[in-house]
């Protein structure tokens, strides 16, 4: 489990390149199996430049996580709009009708 490559506290963190020469696995596969280790219950997050699992001293630097992620997810979801709007006024096509897309409700 990649959770045994990943140790402790924000100063033995770890690089994503580190992993990948060590577990001999491409990057995608490693985020992967961090989600996975997360969805065990596993609290692994990057920060400063590497992963670590989060210890009780870290406090600070999971905060740090914490408000650079939701950030990131507030700034992604404003791009988003804008782009789906600009789609519909470029294409008259509500960006809800996009052929390919999937509805989970019935039409």
């Amino acid at each position: 489990m990649i959770e045994e490559f990943i140790p402790e506290g924000y100063e033995n963190r770890v690089s994503r390149d580190y992993l990948k020469t060590i577990l001999h696995i491409p990057d995608r596969e490693i985020r992967g199996q961090i989600e996975q280790a997360v969805n065990r219950g596993i609290l692994i997050v990057s920060c400063g430049g590497g992963y670590f699992q989060v210890g009780k001293k870290d406090q600070e630097y999971v905060a740090d996580y914490f408000r650079r992620e939701e950030h990131r997810n507030r700034t992604q979801g404003s791009n988003v709009r804008k782009k789906k709007k600009l789609w519909q006024k470029m294409t008259g096509i509500d960006p809800k009708q996009i052929p390919g897309q999937i509805s989970l409700f019935k039409e």
